[in-house]
């Protein structure tokens, strides 16, 4: 596992920049927030990889593999994943570019513990990574509502703008506030997330906390940041509501009509090359 400092594919690519650490009644919130991610994450990890092998969960894959193409297609890039968990992000990159240089971060050390294959990874908070130097990143990644896991979103999209090179691109995926899932759901009004497929157990196995999102809301936290958002979709309408791989199609155009009906909001947005920006 990587260490800052450390090099891939023969760069350094992270480097010790001081992490801020949060004080306060703030930062009692975020070390409570971060305790239960530790605390969810370390309890699915063992069965997590076997939730996700559903025909639906391919067409899924699939789907983000292709919105991935055109931005870590560049030779030799270097594409940092802020959630890389059991190493999808990985697999999907290793895939589209083999040349590209790789760095995973996760709060779970027990995620990342299961990695197949494992990867340069660093086990820290998306939102609290003061460990990797500024402007290091050509591709930022955020897969599979992951970015609704940070404490706080707008230090998240602060670290993105920080870390991403000028003219660099973020992809990064949130749960939608107005998801089916949710109005369908008898337990809308919750809190906490529960990965598919996984029981709602006691204790650690009560969920995740998250944060929910509006198209508006994204379109404000990226402008705030001083990102520039180039789209936002929803993934498909029918995920967590109707998984039939005959239905794919369907969740996919009431998904483009209304893109806050899906699941997941699929965002890029690109830090602006001009240096009066940075």
């Amino acid at each position: 596992m990587a260490r800052p400092g450390v090099r891939t594919h023969g760069r350094t690519v992270i480097g010790v920049a001081g992490t801020a650490h949060v004080t306060g009644k703030q930062g009692h919130r975020k070390r409570l927030w971060d305790a239960r991610q530790r605390s969810y994450w370390a309890w699915v990890s063992p069965a997590y990889e076997a939730l996700y092998l559903s025909r639906w969960s391919v067409l899924e894959n699939a789907w983000v593999k292709e919105r991935l193409r055109s931005l870590v297609g560049e030779s030799s890039a270097v594409v940092v994943d802020l959630a890389a968990g059991t190493g999808l992000g990985h697999r999907l990159v290793a895939e589209l570019n083999t040349s590209a240089c790789y760095v995973g971060l996760d709060i779970s050390r027990e995620m990342l513990a299961v990695a197949d294959p494992p990867f340069p990874a660093v086990i820290t908070a998306m939102d609290e990574i003061g460990c990797l130097r500024s402007c290091v990143a050509d591709v930022i990644i955020s897969l599979f509502t992951s970015g609704s896991f940070a404490s706080d979103p707008s230090a998240l999209l602060a670290e993105v703008h920080r870390l991403l090179k000028p003219g660099g691109v973020a992809y990064l995926s949130v749960l939608s506030s107005r998801a089916l899932s949710r109005i369908t759901s008898r337990n809308r009004g919750a809190a906490r997330y529960h990965t598919r497929g996984a029981s709602i157990g006691l204790g650690d196995g009560r969920g995740a906390p998250v944060h929910r999102f509006t198209v508006r809301q994204l379109r404000r936290l990226a402008t705030e940041s001083r990102l520039r958002l180039l789209d936002v979709r929803g993934m498909n309408v029918l995920s967590g509501v109707a998984e039939w791989r005959g239905l794919w199609t369907a969740g996919r155009l009431v998904a483009i009509a209304v893109p806050g009906l899906s699941h997941s909001l699929e965002l890029v947005v690109r830090r602006d090359p001009s240096p009066d920006r940075s």
